[in-house]
């Protein structure tokens, strides 16, 4: 989605990768601080973050950001163009998944030999 839209000329890209716990600083509990809060006395948990998150991580995977919206200068002529730029897009929503799903599987028979 978010290559449809920049091709179209508007600034967005994805914000999270990955959910919380598959960042390196959950996952390794390196925290702040020394490892807080984890190696707080006051902390009496075990936790585990190998557990898999699959509505987060499809959550962050299709997550799309703009750039330069909440910003100034965007006045009425702006908004307007990324409206129109959503609704050309959207309107041709089964397009851009197939093309997506082809690029996805591209990539992975690259990887994968």
């Amino acid at each position: 989605m978010a290559a449809a839209l920049r091709a179209e000329g508007l600034r967005c890209a994805s914000w999270q990768t990955c959910t919380l716990p598959e960042q390196r600083v959950i996952r390794d509990k390196i925290g702040y601080g020394k490892g807080s809060p984890w190696t707080e006395p006051s902390y009496r948990g075990e936790v585990n973050y190998e557990k898999e998150y699959p509505v987060a991580k499809r959550v962050a995977e299709s997550t799309t950001w703009l750039f330069n919206m909440f910003t100034w200068p965007n006045g009425p002529r702006e908004v307007k163009q990324t409206v129109d730029t959503f609704d050309k897009v959207f309107s041709q929503i089964k397009v851009v998944i197939d093309a997506s799903t082809s690029a996805v599987q591209h990539m992975d028979s690259q990887h994968s030999t």
